[in-house]
């Protein structure tokens, strides 16, 4: 009995090797077809570190990138690796009365081994990337298949908020796009202790990282496992009020500064929560703007408005999309700046799972593929059309190469600073500060020439003299620290007229400089091409 079914197994062998139907080729082509698409995906992955590094370097290096954040978080890190205090001149205060970012002492090294600045971008970058290959491992898990996923990984790195944030500056958030698509992955997948390792990563990057965990852990309670939804929700809403209410206080005067942003719903905090919560109408009408709808659509029609599929993985995207719509800070309204970094992860996971809905819906069979072989088409064609129209990348149509090029003025320019010793105190003009941030003092130009400015550009300011001349605008406005506030005395001041004089004007800028030679005690070394050098005797 035992031999005859043996001799029929083997006969059923021999009848599908006939046929060419082998199992094990069947199972050997998979395997091919499985590397073939990682292998694409990684080289698109690699692809878009290489290009997207050096443009990040050359915007940066040649002066044409935004470098206010940058040089805040080049001096910071700069002063860590040295062993001194974070204290931010630029902002004129320790940099943790600023912003909670523990992170910032992973990123030491890099500038033990001299890669700076540039180190930062790079590292930015490489992290923004990485999130396409979780993303393809959530995907596969989730929709199985192989280029549909890869549809979503290219759908990510084509995403016209993430280029955008990628190349306007240095900033920590950014980095944890990827701790927050890990995070989503390792909870999925029931790797707990991977999710909690994860959700600290993002958390530290920045203080409100922290409430799209709050609120990943309430997804994770209902979803998943209660008890470390539990854990997770409490104990990053514990982190974010110890950040703002005890941590950050310690280190600047002025406590969290920007709850200041809400001042279109009230003077304080709790008035602008409570008249956001008990007058709806005046609420949605604050909020039903061009520019919010605006922002809805820049966020959404990239990924085909997938993720509205599968909304419940949206909602950790909920808080940083709330405090954007209602702050009364422009940049917060688009998505050409850092504001989009906790909620364009969730975009994504939302995306994946709204992707399985379709799945689901599409039933058994061959009627699957072709369901989400069209589904995945659309994202695609959606991506390239939102990355034309709305990224900063090669493919889109506002590119330029002028804006990762220098010329002979950006080569003056660094003839100029070349002049600046490396331990010297600077004032410089915006435009400037990244080329100067490795060292101890380092400001804002006009700050810190409180004294030598004119009483109607001061004036003029407003509330914005805080941010001007952090501080030591109380001194201009003989309030409690009055004449007594010490001024810090700047060795050398850097000045380029055919740069954005802001925060001056043009020709409050002009008064400014003659004052400091004639009043201030200051000496030309150096002037080329509107490039202007002033050394202090």
């Amino acid at each position: 009995m035992g031999k005859g079914i043996e001799l029929k197994e083997k006969k059923g062998n021999i009848a599908v090797m006939a046929l060419g139907t082998n199992p094990l080729d069947g199972n050997q082509r998979e395997k091919k077809l499985n590397h073939i698409s990682l292998a694409v995906l990684l080289v698109l992955v690699i692809g878009y570190i290489v290009l997207f590094s050096l443009l990040s370097i050359y915007s940066h290096s040649n002066l044409r990138a935004p470098s206010y954040d940058t040089a805040i978080f080049s001096q910071v890190v700069w002063k860590l690796s040295h062993f001194k205090e974070p204290v931010s001149t630029l902002r004129g205060m320790n940099f943790f009365g600023d912003h909670m970012v523990p992170i910032l002492f992973l990123l030491v090294p890099l500038y033990w081994v001299g890669a700076d600045t540039i180190g930062l971008l790079v590292v930015q970058t490489v992290a923004i990337a990485a999130g396409a290959l979780i993303l393809y491992l959530l995907a596969r898990r989730k929709i199985g298949g192989r280029w549909v996923p890869v549809c979503v990984s290219v759908s990510y790195l084509l995403y016209p908020a993430l280029q955008n944030m990628n190349l306007f500056a240095f900033h920590p958030e950014a980095i944890a796009t990827f701790f927050f698509l890990s995070a989503v992955l390792a909870v999925d997948d029931r790797k707990f202790g991977w999710f909690f390792a994860c959700s600290i990563l993002a958390m530290v990057c920045k203080e409100d990282m922290a409430l799209a965990i709050l609120v990943l852990g309430v997804v994770v309670y209902f979803k998943y496992d209660r008890r470390v939804g539990m854990i997770a929700s409490i104990g990053s809403f514990a982190y974010f009020l110890l950040a703002i209410l005890v941590i950050m206080p310690l280190f600047s005067p002025e406590g969290y500064q920007y709850t200041s942003r809400l001042s279109l719903f009230g003077e304080t905090t709790f008035e602008a929560i409570k008249n956001f919560l008990i007058r709806p109408l005046r609420t949605a009408d604050i909020l039903s703007t061009r520019m919010n709808l605006r922002y809805i659509f820049d966020l959404f029609m990239p990924v085909a408005f997938i993720s509205f599929f599968s909304p419940i993985y949206l909602l950790p995207a909920l808080p940083a999309f709330v405090i954007n719509i209602v702050s009364d800070f422009a940049p917060q309204h688009t998505i050409l700046c850092q504001y989009t970094a906790a909620i364009t992860p969730f975009v994504f996971a939302a995306g994946v799972f709204g992707l399985k809905k379709f799945k689901e819906w599409a039933g058994e069979g061959a009627q699957v593929k072709k369901v989400l072989g069209a589904v995945g088409g659309i994202l695609l064609a959606c991506s390239l059309a939102g990355n034309f129209y709305l990224s900063p990348s090669p493919l889109s149509e506002k590119w330029t190469s002028k804006d990762y090029v220098g010329d002979s003025h950006v080569k003056v320019v660094k003839e100029g600073l070349s002049k600046i010793p490396s331990k010297a105190s600077v004032s410089a003009q915006r435009s400037l500060l990244v080329e100067l941030s490795c060292r101890d003092e380092l400001y804002e130009f006009p700050n810190p020439f409180i004294d030598y400015v004119s009483d109607e550009y001061y004036k003029s300011l407003g509330k914005l003299s805080e941010v001007v001349f952090p501080g030591l605008y109380q001194r201009r406005e003989g309030k409690t620290v009055k004449k007594t506030t010490k001024v810090p005395r700047v060795d050398y001041v850097a000045l380029d007229e055919k740069s954005i004089s802001y925060p001056l004007d043009e020709a409050e800028c002009k008064r400014l400089e003659a004052r400091l030679v004639n009043e201030g005690g200051y000496v030309q070394v150096f002037r080329k091409d509107g490039v202007v050098i002033l050394k202090r005797i």
